[in-house]
C-alpha cells in the first residue's frame, strides 16, 4: 500500500444522529452516541519491495503478486458508548478503479515531488466498480478504573463487495489516558472534556480471518477481472505500536504498523503513519 488520504469530520447528535441507523432501539442503556463521517482516498500496489523499470515493460503479472488498485469512498459511522465498552456500526460507498484517481495522483507525485522514473504500472489495475461495505466493531475494557495501564479487547467484522473479514484484537495502553470511549487512539476524543489531556503508548495485536478482498480479487460475483487474484491468504496477523498526545483541541500521533500474510501468504508489510487532528 502506498498511501491513504483522509478528510474526516465529526459531529455530535447532529440532524438526529442519536437515531442514526435505528440502532438506538438496540442500545437503550447507552451513555453517549455520536457519528463520524468522511471521505477517504486509498491506493494499493504490489508488495514486492524492489521492481525495476525494465520489469514493468512486460505485459504480464509474472513479477506482480497483486494488482494495483485505487479507492475513493465516503463513510459514515455511528458509535454507542457504555460504562466500559462501545460499539461502532459503519457503512462505506464509493468507487474502486481508475476513476478513483489513484494512478493519476502517483504519477503527479513522481513528476512533481520525487522526480523519479515514472513506471506505467497502473495499467495493471482493476477496472471501475462501485463498492458498498458494512462494518461493526465492539470494544471492551478489562481495566476501566485504571488510567495509567489498560488492556482491552476488540472484535471487528466487515461484509460487502470490498471486504469480507472478521477477527479479534488485543490492545494495551500505558501512560495517562481517558476512558476507552473517550481516548484518541480509538477515535473518541469528541467526548473528552476540554481540560482532559492524554500522553500514552498504544499497542495492538490482531488476527484476521479474510474471506474476500476486492482490492485484490476484483468482483465478488461474476467473471474475474483481468489481473485479479483467484484467491487470497485466508488468515493474516497484524500489530501496531504508537505514541498519542492530546491536549485541549489538538491531537498528535505517530504509529508503526506491521502486517504478515495480508492478501499474499508470508508477505510482510511495514509502514508508518503520523496524524495531526484539531477538534473544533
Amino acid at each position: 500500500m502506498y498511501g491513504i488520504v483522509k478528510l474526516k469530520w465529526l459531529q455530535y447528535l447532529f440532524f438526529g444522529a442519536k437515531n442514526l441507523l435505528g440502532l438506538q432501539n438496540w442500545f437503550s442503556q447507552k451513555e453517549h452516541n455520536f457519528f463520524n463521517a468522511g471521505i477517504l482516498f486509498e491506493g494499493y500496489t504490489l508488495t514486492n519491495k524492489v521492481v525495476t523499470k525494465e520489469q514493468f515493460q512486460c505485459d504480464s503479472l509474472v513479477i506482480l503478486d497483486r494488482p494495483f488498485i485505487g479507492l475513493l469512498f465516503g463513510m459514515l459511522e455511528s458509535t454507542y458508548t457504555f460504562e466500559r465498552s462501545f460499539f461502532t456500526a459503519g457503512v462505506l460507498l464509493g468507487i474502486m478503479g481508475p476513476s478513483s484517481g489513484a494512478g493519476r495522483l502517483q504519477r503527479w507525485i513522481h513528476d512533481n515531488v520525487s522526480q523519479g522514473d515514472v513506471f506505467d504500472a497502473w495499467r495493471f489495475q482493476l477496472p471501475n466498480q462501485l463498492i458498498l461495505n458494512f462494518s461493526g466493531q465492539y470494544v471492551y475494557d478489562f481495566m476501566p478504573e485504571n488510567n495509567r495501564f489498560d488492556i482491552y479487547r476488540a472484535l471487528h467484522a466487515r461484509i460487502g463487495n470490498l471486504y469480507i473479514d472478521t477477527g479479534p484484537t488485543l490492545g494495551f495502553r500505558i501512560g495517562r489516558f481517558n476512558e476507552i470511549h473517550k481516548t484518541v487512539a480509538l477515535g473518541g476524543e469528541l467526548l473528552a472534556g476540554k481540560s482532559d489531556w492524554e500522553l500514552y503508548a498504544h499497542s495492538t495485536f490482531s488476527t484476521t480471518l479474510a474471506f474476500f478482498d476486492g482490492t485484490a480479487q476484483g468482483r465478488l460475483f461474476g467473471p474475474k477481472f483481468e489481473y485479479a487474484l483467484d484467491e487470497i491468504n485466508p488468515l493474516y496477523l497484524a500489530m501496531s505500536h504508537g505514541i498519542y498526545f492530546a491536549y485541549r483541541r489538538v491531537v498528535i500521533s505517530f504509529d508503526h504498523f506491521f502486517t504478515l500474510g495480508k492478501v499474499v501468504e508470508k508477505k510482510r508489510h511495514i509502514y508508518a503513519r503520523m496524524e495531526f487532528r484539531f477538534r473544533f
